[in-house]
């Protein structure tokens, strides 16, 4: 997959202290943990927004691109957008782009499911604690212009 956008409204309704990655939406390897492609957040430190994906270099290398705390979002309706394309992966916040990394090549053709509102390929224990409306996948890079517009209110 040469290039993704990923976009959703999300509300939080609790914060999942696991310790692992809370999943909106993902498509993963398989049966294996590891993911293609992931938009959700993180709840240690600081329940961070976070875009994980990996690439299909050499060696399978998982990047994580991580934006501000989500602690004051509960019960708020949010706008994530992740992108990847070529040697850059950004994240996005309420349109706005908050985090960006390099990265190396394109993502992992897989043919798994794409999950939404759960991880470890929709383990029923993993599901998160959140209300997603307008979810869009693109196969190319949304434009910052084009983000602000489908995050606004």
């Amino acid at each position: 997959v040469a290039a993704i956008t990923v976009a959703l409204w999300a509300n939080k309704h609790a914060h999942d202290m696991t310790g692992d990655n809370d999943a909106l939406i993902g498509r993963q390897y398989g049966s294996v943990e590891r993911d293609v492609w992931s938009l959700g957040y993180f709840p240690q430190p600081g329940v961070e927004y976070i875009w994980a994906l990996s690439t299909a270099s050499v060696e399978p290398s998982e990047r994580f691109v991580s934006g501000r705390s989500s602690n004051g979002d509960l019960e708020t309706w949010v706008h994530l957008a992740a992108t990847h394309v070529g040697q850059r992966s950004q994240l996005y916040v309420d349109g706005v782009l908050v985090n960006e990394v390099p990265t190396v090549g394109d993502l992992y053709a897989e043919t798994t499911p794409i999950i939404i509102g759960a991880g470890e390929n929709g383990v029923r224990s993993e599901f998160s604690s959140v209300t997603i409306d307008d979810l869009r996948i693109y196969d190319h890079v949304l434009t910052p212009g084009q983000i602000a517009v489908i995050a606004a209110p």
